[in-house]
Order: structure tokens, then C-alpha cells, then sequence
């Protein structure tokens, strides 16, 4: 039996989109019949993936695994090797395949995405740790920010942080982040 599982965190490009990581497969898999596993949404960094879980239970000696690429599998290169040791116990096979439907399995490949699941989670905290811990994209540049700051100048910080659509608390925090420091009085 072939299992195909697909697995996106919900901000790749087009190339690692479902419909692409079904389409290599399918090639791969020719008029063979497949039984499709897919995790939408999930990091490759998170083990807890429920359809992931569902064809690693449903896999029999015998088996194929395929996947469209290395990262659609893992990027944890330890749990990586962990679960590849596992289904080889059990006398399944997995195959990766690559940009060309190859199949491919690399320590480089799998510590890059590793390294890739790392930089996407420091950004992460970066974007939140600017938002004054708060989650989703920044509302304004650090240029715009700036503007607002000099705006409080002359309107003060409580007209100036309702200009921006910001609580005054997270203005503060701008202030201190940017080492803004209030206009002396004459």
C-alpha cells in the first residue's frame, strides 16, 4: 500500500502548496493506489500532528511512505532520524522526493530545514517581542513608529498613540524600545 502524507505550515510559497505536494506524488505514484494522510497548518517541528499520528498507526510491513520533500516530513533532525529508524523497524519504506521526484534523503537536507524551522521561530518571537508580546504581523514600520514618536512631541503621547491605533501601554513601549526619551521643558 502506498501512503502519501502532506504536511504544510500554512506559510510556504506555491511550491510546497497541497496541490503541488499532490501532483509530485501522484507522478511518483503513477496508476498505483494511494491513501492520502494531510496535516494543513502544522510545523514541521511539531510531532503532534494528527493525520501524521493516523498513518504511522495504519502502516503495515510492506508499505510505502512517500512525501514530496524532506521538509514535508520533519525539520527536527532528530525525531527526523527517530521516526525513519521506526517505520524501517516495522518494514515500511519512506521516500522523499525531491524538486526533480527523486528520491532524496540528506543529513545536509534535513539539517538545513532544521536550521530554517529555528530562523522562522526567532523571527517569530521578534515580530511578538515588537508587538509588545503580542502575536500577528507589525502594524507599523519602525519608520512610521519613529513618526509617531516625534508626533507626541507636539500632541503628547495619548493623541499620538490614538493616531498610531495603539493602547498607550504599548506606545510606552515603543518609547523604551526605541530609546525615545521625552523633549526637555524650557
Amino acid at each position: 500500500m502506498i501512503r502519501a502524507y502532506i504536511r504544510t505550515s500554512g506559510d510556504e510559497d506555491t511550491k510546497k502548496a497541497p496541490e503541488t505536494q499532490r501532483g509530485l506524488i501522484r507522478n511518483w505514484a503513477e496508476d498505483r493506489p494511494v491513501v492520502w494522510y494531510e496535516d494543513i497548518g502544522y510545523s514541521g517541528g511539531d510531532w503532534n500532528r494528527p493525520r501524521f499520528s493516523d498513518m504511522e498507526r495504519d502502516c503495515k510491513k510492506g508499505d510505502v511512505v512517500v512525501v514530496a520533500a524532506q521538509d514535508r516530513w520533519a525539520r527536527d533532525k532528530e525525531r527526523y532520524y527517530v521516526k525513519l529508524h521506526e517505520f524501517k523497524e516495522r518494514g515500511v519504506t519512506v521516500v522523499m522526493l525531491g524538486e526533480s521526484e527523486e528520491p532524496i534523503v540528506s543529513g545536509v537536507a534535513v539539517l538545513m530545514a532544521e536550521q530554517y524551522r529555528l530562523d522562522i521561530k526567532k523571527k517569530i518571537a521578534n515580530a511578538r517581542r515588537f508587538r509588545g508580546g503580542k502575536w500577528g504581523a507589525a502594524r507599523h514600520t519602525e519608520a512610521e513608529i519613529r513618526g509617531f514618536l516625534e508626533m507626541a512631541k507636539s500632541v503628547g503621547p495619548t493623541k499620538a498613540a490614538l493616531a498610531a491605533g495603539v493602547s498607550l501601554p504599548t506606545f510606552f513601549r515603543w518609547r523604551k524600545r526605541l530609546g525615545w526619551t521625552a523633549p526637555t521643558l524650557p
